[in-house]
């Protein structure tokens, strides 16, 4: 026989709920037949929802993708996501009689899959403790999971879609609990590996706690006697107590702890957490609520099997005459339930309007936060710009001014200024790292040599202070690992940094080694240590000088100086590397700082070994046209005295409008455009300029004074062919320009001087030299044979570390033969991989074709 679901009124969970009452079944049987007449109105009423559905489907196929093809693509490399959750969490997760996945989560999944236009493949039920282990082995996301500091290292988190708060229920007889700190040797009830757990174990060590294995388990518990407090959330607690007809438990306190859902990736799938969180934002608030009202209001669901109808009736004359007397003493529980039923749906009630509030709250937090990096795009703006013309000019009268004592007074006012800037990177770096726009670059790193380098900057100020400084590196540490050298260089340099300053005789002790893990060939736990013999930190004083602004107390800021930003951000940057760092220290004797880094891969490669930038020479420009845009008069004159004793013809604009009026009449080589400006921008101008035919093939580089990711994101669109970041040495300005003018002595654009360009090749073939003609040959064919099935299997891959070894290999083999252009479509590629600019990334491996076919052209 056909069975069907039908949901009913909370108000009728009560009578049903007593279903085993043989004075109420004249009632039931009624209702019963009662609701075979609504299943024909139920069945007009599904037809018209599957044309509807049917609609729906056709209109979805027409809205456009929330995603970009990049990440479509990397969907489309992963065709089977396995999703897991928890079986036995209703309301949230559960499996009706024909095993069908339902809940408040698995209606939001739904949505997801809807809106994502994607199905994830859903894996077999497990308990919940396996799922959790499971997690980056044989499952890839966990549906629903509250999010933990336990579990924070474990994997990663979408953004949190759903959040209850976490209470205390108790029996009816039992005195009132108003917070977890009056629980003394009362049994508390959690249920094992949910998040409860962790908090409690954090928080609540001393509990008399106990582990069930589900939360029914636990309400029976608590209704039976054998459980005292049991700890979980209102829906879940609500949903329960009206299934299994539970009279005697109340709510009795609410804890400081909510579960914050979200949804749980594999740590190797950040792009997969994007994705999610892209889903979950089309997600409405009224459809949310829906969600929550159809669960928690209308919870109770009952199979009808009609076969059975007249048996229960036969058996049921017969119950109704020996239990007759039992009427009376049950409608005191009914009684009871309705009161407990109406209090439920005040908390409820109060439970949606805390959830609306809360949302308000976020999206006032949004608009603060987007209001917090508007400030800082225009801070560093207004700063970068006046330190641009100190260090520039300082730098221009170092080469004029030969008097001892006037030197001396540059190199005090250098020192002064690259301090003040040094001061800005910091908070900056802060606020990026706090509003996640920081982002951690892994490549090959010799931690011997990054060591020795750092012991080799910083052994002139251990000598001018008369102390030692010792270097202690494991010979069992590996020569080649997975790090970012830049932040774990900054890291390094502020605490060597520390030790020297807080340091006046003794000596200063850098080591390192790692300690293989058992159970994982091919990784480590590496150990940095800083260890000093300076005036020490109290205890009490050393967890606050990891928090910003704040410093040890009682130090002299006028002997030592500093923010208290150094150890705030080393801090930040060391968990965001999933690691930590500790410290020990007495007051007088010394401190030891140590960083562990868990986890860290060994590379099977040793680190590329890069150029620096700055042993490059100055080239020798030929005649050109240079066009000068700033709205700051000093900035203009430093850039022209730059220029000075060059061949260079340059012109000056005070705003966007008379730069592209000069450019129109001029026709200059190269345009050096500052982007904030009054009236007409530069962005405004670039645009103006990039849509003219006859203009632009003009090089535009960009100067700015901001470090926001979306500053960097909208030169790329716009067309810049470069960028250089405010305040600019005159020797990385030259080399910029000498990718773009003639000169004898041209030099190649370095890497990562700021912001990646959109346009990294010039649409003019460049003729390639005879003594060179043979190489370009060779890698012409390279480019269309073993590099063209590298590029093949990566481009729609969305794999970022097989499309970094791309580049790579690309820019060695563009190097070899000498081939510029090339080498910076390369450069570019591992620019946009490091920034995470998918689409950017995405649009320049679809231009691969067209860089063969201006090589080939090039060397004909």
């Amino acid at each position: 026989m056909r069975r069907l679901r039908m949901s009913i009124p909370g108000a009728l969970k009560t009578n049903l709920s007593l279903f085993m009452v043989p004075s109420l079944l004249p009632n039931l049987l009624l209702s019963q037949f009662c609701s075979l007449a609504k299943w024909f109105v139920w069945l007009a009423v599904a037809t018209l929802s599957a044309n509807s559905a049917f609609a729906q489907e056709e209109e979805l196929e027409s809205q456009p993708d929330i995603l970009t093809p990049f990440e479509r693509s990397w969907l489309r490399a992963h065709p089977e996501i396995r999703l897991a959750g928890d079986p036995n969490w209703p309301p949230f997760e559960m499996r009706d009689n024909d095993g069908e996945y339902q809940g408040i989560v698995a209606d939001h999944i739904r949505l997801l899959e809807e809106r994502l236009q994607y199905d994830f493949y859903r894996t077999q039920d497990t308990d919940w403790s396996t799922t959790l282990k499971q997690l980056g082995q044989s499952i890839d996301a966990i549906a629903a999971v509250a999010i933990t500091p336990r579990r924070e290292g474990r994997m990663l988190f979408s953004e949190t879609y759903l959040s209850y708060p976490i209470v205390m229920a108790v029996r009816e007889e039992m005195r009132f609990v108003g917070s977890l700190e009056e629980l003394d040797a009362e049994r508390v009830a959690v249920v094992k590996d949910y998040a409860s757990q962790d908090f409690l174990l954090i928080s609540h060590p001393d509990l008399n706690m106990q582990f069930v294995d589900t939360l029914e388990e636990g309400l029976l518990g608590v209704s039976n006697g054998d459980i005292d407090v049991l700890i979980s959330n209102i829906p879940s607690i609500s949903y329960l107590v009206n299934k299994l007809g539970i009279s005697n438990i109340k709510l009795t306190g609410i804890t400081p702890y909510t579960y914050d859902i979200s949804i749980g990736v594999r740590k190797e799938w950040p792009m997969l957490t994007r994705i999610f969180d892209k889903g979950l934002q089309t997600i409405t608030l009224e459809e949310r609520e829906a969600i929550y009202k159809k669960w928690i209001t209308f919870s109770y669901e009952e199979a009808i099997d009609y076969t059975l109808v007249w048996r229960i009736t036969t058996v049921a004359i017969v119950v109704i005459i020996i239990f007759l007397y039992w009427n009376r003493k049950l409608s005191h529980e009914v009684t009871e339930r309705i009161r407990s039923e109406e209090a439920l749906r005040k908390s409820e009630e109060r439970l949606r309007a805390a959830m609306k509030q809360a949302e308000h709250l976020a999206q006032a937090a949004d608009s603060a936060n987007k209001a917090k990096s508007e400030f800082l795009a225009n801070m560093s703006h207004e700063i970068r710009t006046p330190m641009n013309a100190v260090i520039g000019y300082t730098e221009l009268l170092e080469g004029l001014v030969k008097d001892n004592k006037q030197q001396s007074y540059l190199d005090a006012i250098k020192k002064g200024s690259r301090a003040l800037l040094t001061i800005i990177n910091d908070i900056l770096d802060l606020s990026k790292i706090e509003s996640g726009k920081l982002t951690i670059e892994y490549a090959p790193v010799d931690p011997h040599r990054l060591l020795q380098d750092v012991a080799q900057i910083f052994s002139a100020r251990v000598s001018q202070k008369n102390l030692e400084l010792r270097i202690d590196l494991d010979p069992k540490l590996p020569h080649a690992l997975i790090l970012d050298e830049v932040r774990l260089r900054q890291i390094i340099f502020n605490l060597v940094g520390n030790a020297i300053k807080f340091t006046h005789q003794g000596y200063i002790e850098l080591s390192s080694y790692a300690d293989h893990l058992p159970d994982e060939e091919g990784f480590v736990e590496l150990i940095i240590a800083v260890e000093d013999t300076g005036i020490g930190i109290a205890q009490d004083q050393q967890a606050k000088i990891f928090n910003a602004f704040e410093q040890h107390e009682g130090q002299s800021s006028r002997q030592y100086g500093g923010t208290g930003l150094g150890l705030a951000i080393s801090k930040k940057l060391i968990e965001m590397m999933n690691g930590e760092i500790g410290i020990r220290s007495q007051l007088g004797e010394g401190s030891r700082f140590e960083i562990r880094l868990h986890h860290v891969p060994i590379s099977a490669r040793l680190e590329e070994h890069k150029a620096d930038a700055n042993n490059i020479d100055i080239p020798k420009f030929e005649s050109a046209k240079i066009l000068v845009v700033d709205d700051v008069e000093l900035n203009r004159k430093l850039l022209v005295e730059h220029f000075e004793g060059t061949p260079l013809e340059v012109y000056e604009a005070t705003n966007g409008k008379d730069a592209v009026n000069l450019t129109v009449k001029e026709r200059p080589d190269l345009i050096l455009m500052d982007l904030r400006m009054p009236g007409l921008d530069g962005y405004s101008a670039t645009r103006i300029i990039k849509e003219h035919d006859q203009l632009r093939h003009i090089p535009i580089i960009a100067l700015t004074g901001s470090t926001m990711a979306d500053e960097s994101g909208r030169i790329n669109r716009l067309g810049f062919a470069d960028a250089l970041r405010k305040p600019i040495e005159r020797a990385v300005l030259f080399r910029v320009m000498a990718a773009y003018l003639p000169s004898t002595a041209k030099v190649r654009q370095p890497p990562g001087l700021g912001l990646s360009a959109t346009e990294v090749s010039k649409p003019a073939a460049i003729p390639i030299a005879n003594h060179v003609a043979s190489s370009v040959k060779k890698l012409i064919r390279s480019l269309r044979e073993d590099l063209w099935q590298e590029w093949d299997e990566v481009k729609d891959s969305g794999d970022i570390s097989r499309i970094r070894a791309f580049a790579g290999h690309l820019r060695q083999a563009a190097r070899d033969a000498q081939v510029e252009s090339l080498v910076r479509y390369a450069e570019n590629l591992e620019l946009l991989i490091s920034q995470f600019d998918l689409q950017g990334l995405y649009e320049q491996l679809t231009a691969y074709p067209e860089q063969i076919d201006k090589l080939v052209q090039a060397s004909a």
